[in-house]
Order: structure tokens, then C-alpha cells, then sequence
């Protein structure tokens, strides 16, 4: 009996941490994606101001690109991490507007504002 309930506790925790393993996998590689996007966009925004000769725009590329790069990760994760929160928040809302038999309204009312609470928190 304590090796079958051992058994299911350790599968479970491998479970668990297959599954955060793979959330952080899928963020740093949405990370990846966007900082390769960012590096491409920099370029053709510097090409252009040599091209204009706009100093300005010059002198703000260079100070783009003089961003450490694990500052430039951290804010492209957080920025992730913002994106997912909003769409939880989007995903209730409608959820609230077009709900089920099996919707738990006062339960996604308190989940949505909780959300809610710690969004307008972290402006």
C-alpha cells in the first residue's frame, strides 16, 4: 500500500516538473523569437536613418543597441509573461459573456478580479 502511494507521488511530481520544464522551454523559445524580431527591426531602422541621415534616430539605435542583452531578455520575458495575463483576463471576460451550464460564474468573477487586482498592481 506505501509503495503504490510513493509510486503515484513521485509520478505526479515528475509530472509536475515535466510540465513547468516545458512552460519555461515555450517561453524562452517565444523569447528567442521576439529578441531575433527585435535585432531585425533595430537593423532596418538604423539602415534607414544612414539612409535620412537622421541623427536622432541614429543616436537612439545605438542606444538600443547598447542594451546589455540579458536586460533586453528579462524585459522580452516579462513582457511575455504580461501577454499571457492579458489573455487569461480577455479569456474570462468572455467567458462571463457567453457562458455554459457548467460555467462557475462567481467563481471566474472572483478569478477575474483577483487577476484584475494584481494587473492594475503591476502598472
Amino acid at each position: 500500500m506505501l509503495p503504490e502511494k510513493i509510486n503515484f507521488r513521485i509520478k505526479q511530481l515528475l509530472r509536475i516538473k515535466r510540465r513547468l520544464y516545458d512552460t519555461l522551454v515555450v517561453r524562452q523559445s517565444k523569447a528567442d523569437v521576439i529578441e531575433n524580431y527585435w535585432d531585425k527591426q533595430l537593423a532596418l531602422l538604423a539602415k534607414r536613418a544612414d539612409q535620412q541621415k537622421d541623427p536622432k534616430v541614429i543616436e537612439l539605435c545605438q542606444k538600443l543597441k547598447d542594451i546589455p542583452g540579458e536586460v533586453k531578455r528579462h524585459v522580452l520575458i516579462q513582457y511575455i509573461s504580461r501577454c499571457r495575463v492579458l489573455y487569461r483576463i480577455a479569456f474570462m471576460q468572455w467567458r462571463l459573456k457567453y457562458p455554459t451550464e457548467h460555467t462557475q460564474t462567481k467563481r471566474l468573477e472572483q478569478m477575474l478580479a483577483n487577476l484584475l487586482r494584481d494587473h492594475t498592481k503591476k502598472m
